[in-house]
């Protein structure tokens, strides 16, 4: 009996370090994905801004 408790405790512990991790790898994925696109956004805006002050030097 204390073997099939053993084994399930394990099996029980390995289900949830699997899980963590993998949820852990998840928001980790989420967060650059985010992180990207706030950092494309700057540079458009950057572009565009770039672009007025032009625009305002030739008139």
């Amino acid at each position: 009996m204390s073997h099939l408790k053993n084994n399930l405790l394990f099996s029980s512990l390995t289900i949830l370090l699997v899980t963590g991790g993998s949820l852990w790898l998840a928001q980790s994925t989420h967060n650059k994905v985010l992180s990207q696109k706030l950092e494309a956004k700057n540079v458009n805006q950057v572009s565009s801004y770039s672009g007025d002050i032009d625009l305002l030097t030739v008139s």
